[in-house]
């Protein structure tokens, strides 16, 4: 599947769904509430690396949103801009969930994204 490909290790599994209500993707992990709690004190020192394999969350997209049917044309005539996309959809996920301490590590992405799309505009 592209976004396990693409996320690698930061997943422990990408999974089709049916319909997650306007969201594009969720993430699951065993415990939730005891992963945030965990994430906010004992692993708050960790890299991002080290805290995801330690979750191990789980990526469920929703197989009905428009955003997965978009990305899945992109991947073929944008690779880079898809990658970029699906690390965002990733990030939005685990944001979501609470699972992310510090949400500023994406801004830059977020940024170029958002350069992307309005140089696409004129």
């Amino acid at each position: 599947m592209y976004l396990k490909d693409v996320l690698g290790d930061k997943v422990l599994e990408v999974k089709a769904t049916g319909d997650l209500g306007g969201h594009p993707a969720m993430i699951t992990v065993q415990e939730m509430g005891a992963a945030r709690h965990f994430l906010k004190t004992a692993l708050k020192s960790r890299s991002e690396e080290e805290q995801l394999q330690i979750l191990r969350p789980t990526l469920q997209l929703n197989t009905k949103h428009n955003l997965l049917h978009l990305l899945s044309e992109l991947k073929s005539n944008n690779p880079a801009l898809a990658r970029m996309l699906t690390g965002q959809i990733f990030d939005n996920a685990m944001i979501a969930a609470g699972l992310v301490t510090d949400p500023r590590t994406m801004l830059g992405r977020l940024n170029t994204l958002l350069e992307r799309i309005l140089t696409q505009e004129k």
